[in-house]
């Protein structure tokens, strides 16, 4: 079972973009070892290491929306971030997957399984 883990940056038009980013993964165990915890606890530098390392070894997504692109957001902010990330796992999984958001598992990834 492969996880994908998916978070974003930003949440206004006054603040600049949001920044919707997201990393797949073949199991939880391949991030052992890497010391990855909140990136708000990370130094700038660790987080740049951590960059290189994981675009390297993972297949990676990101898309971002320009304030316009908020403020021109039909809805609710919620189902704006809510479409970023699913822009970015689309991008990150094959169709033939289906995707289950398991709130129960400890690190409360979208867990990917074959259809």
């Amino acid at each position: 079972m492969s996880i994908c883990g998916v978070d974003e940056a930003g949440k206004g038009s006054v603040l600049g973009p949001v920044v919707t980013a997201g990393v797949l993964v073949a199991d939880a165990a391949e991030l052992e070892g890497l010391g990855l915890r909140d990136s708000k606890q990370l130094t700038p530098h660790r987080r740049e290491e951590l960059y290189g390392e994981i675009t390297k070894r993972w297949k990676t997504a990101v898309v971002v929306k320009t304030p316009e692109e908020i403020d021109a957001r039909p809805g609710t902010m919620n189902a704006f971030t809510a479409s970023c990330h699913a822009a970015v796992i689309r991008s990150l999984v094959p169709a033939r997957h289906g995707i289950c958001g398991c709130l129960r598992c400890e690190c409360r990834t979208v867990r990917i399984q074959c259809a």
